[in-house]
């Protein structure tokens, strides 16, 4: 709906200055206009509304406006340069199978409640419906995050019971807006619905829109974040409004625990009443009468070629469970290339997945046939504990009968390897299965039992000969 141009103010010792122009290339991709849902005043309502919302506006979070004007019938407005990178493209600027710290995303979240605290409490409300990574800007050198591009936010209205314009980014966007039969209005919850989409893309870098309104917990695709935190970005994404958080307020605390707070006053509702444009008495030297001094597209970095297989973890551990009992199962999130057929094939027989052949996203389900897995029986070279301070041969005889009698811990690790016609990933699989404690203590009390059968054996063997030569 718009294109970001650099400019530089020639009357202002050259400050930069991003001019934001108003697009028609989504109405000139429709080739039948009866099947264009919105004309050139929808969006240039919308436009302008984003102006209003700027221009009233003032958190630290939100960038300043300073001019608008119209020119050829085509809406632009000025606003401050933001010299940084969205998160988006900080996320794609990490090496595949790498994670943004949650450290990290947890400064960029306090702010991004603050700034969406400041929004829903506005008169009316303003509900910014389009939160994800590339609506955040991180400013360069600095952890400080601004939000940007207002093109879909829409007042709140408290009687209205469904949005007019039916707009969003698809993974992010809240399923009220689109899929339910009885489709409601957009508000507080729906923007805390993006928030734990854009937050869940940023821990996990699973992109939401390949699958929508389908999201593991994070610890499951990132074992390194915290409980707390997956288990608040769980709640702000539920399929229903009313399952999750029902203020920013709500979301904050969950995550920073029950003292937070934004360190300031509850906001005071400030009001924009309409009509939502009144071009300002004074503008900069970029008007309609002469070209703009200096426009300078800003270069988009050239995102990487889509991996023919995106796995969400390489290595995958069932840690420790006993005979007998099934391992927790684990999900791995795999992602074919459009088109592709994924299989999962095992190089050990008790390894099971569900499902072994998809297309394109899928979450696989993965777990162990412990009555498949080989019993090991114990190393004749580290006899039982008891045995440790006695005589080697002792111990010898000890370790021959445990090898054969006691059950010990098997190592079950393995390799998946998930294949394409083109090419193929491997995981590694670990797990360890321990024997139940009965089963050792019957393996040892059979070594003893041996032991003594055999001693009294010996003995009487020993005594019967040397009956034989002394008589």
């Amino acid at each position: 709906m718009s294109a970001i141009y650099l400019v530089k103010d020639t009357l202002a010792q050259g400050q930069l200055y991003a001019a934001k122009e108003m697009s028609f290339s989504i109405l000139d991709e429709v080739s039948d206009p009866s099947a264009q849902p919105y004309t050139v005043q929808d969006y240039k309502h919308l436009f302008r509304q984003e102006f209003e919302i700027l221009s009233k506006a003032n958190h630290t979070n939100l960038p300043r406006v300073v001019d608008c004007f119209e020119e050829n019938s085509r809406p632009y407005f000025i606003m401050e340069y933001i010299n940084g990178i969205t998160l988006e493209e900080k996320l794609f600027s990490y090496p595949e199978g790498e994670y943004l710290s949650e450290q990290v995303v947890l400064r960029w979240t306090w702010q991004i409640c603050d700034v969406l605290d400041y929004l829903h409490h506005c008169d009316p409300p303003i509900i910014f419906r389009d939160l994800k990574p590339s609506n955040l800007m991180e400013i360069s050198g600095t952890d400080e995050i601004k939000l940007i591009d207002f093109g879909i936010a829409r007042f709140f209205k408290p009687h209205q019971k469904k949005d007019t314009f039916i707009l969003g980014t698809p993974g992010y966007a809240p399923p009220e807006l689109y899929v339910r039969s009885d489709r409601m209005q957009t508000g507080a919850y729906s923007d805390i619905y993006s928030l734990g989409a854009t937050l869940h893309h940023l821990l996990t870098r699973r992109d939401p829109s390949r699958q929508p309104f389908e999201f593991v917990p994070v610890k499951l695709l990132n074992p390194s974040i915290s409980q707390t935190t997956s288990d608040a970005i769980q709640k702000a994404v539920q399929y229903q409004p009313e399952l999750r958080f029902q203020s920013i307020f709500e979301f904050l605390q969950a995550v920073f625990g029950p003292e937070a707070n934004f360190g300031r006053e509850p906001q005071e509702p400030w009001s924009i009443e309409p009509p939502l444009y009144s071009p300002p008495a004074t503008s900069l030297n970029i008007g309609p009468s002469e070209p703009m001094p200096v426009v300078v597209m800003e270069p988009k970095p050239i995102a990487a070629e889509e991996p023919e297989i995106t796995l969400s973890d390489h290595i995958v551990d069932f840690g420790e469970f006993s005979l007998g009992n099934r391992p927790t199962d684990n999900i791995l999130a795999v992602t074919i290339k459009a088109g592709g057929v994924g299989n999962a094939v095992f190089d050990r027989p008790w390894f099971r997945a569900y499902p072994t052949q998809w297309n394109g996203s899928q979450f696989l389900q993965l777990s162990i046939d412990s009555g498949l897995v080989p019993k090991n029986k114990w190393n004749k070279n580290q006899p039982y504990v008891h045995f440790a301070s006695a005589p080697n041969f002792i111990k010898s005889w000890a370790g021959w009968h445990a090898a054969r009698l006691v059950p010990t811990e098997t190592d079950c690790s393995g390799t998946l390897t998930i294949q394409t016609t083109k090419t193929e990933e491997r995981v590694v699989l670990k797990g360890k299965m321990l024997p139940a404690s009965g089963q050792v203590v019957k393996g040892w009390s059979l070594v003893i039992f041996w032991m003594i059968v055999e001693a009294v054996v010996l003995i009487g063997a020993i005594g019967v000969m040397l009956g034989i030569l002394l008589s």
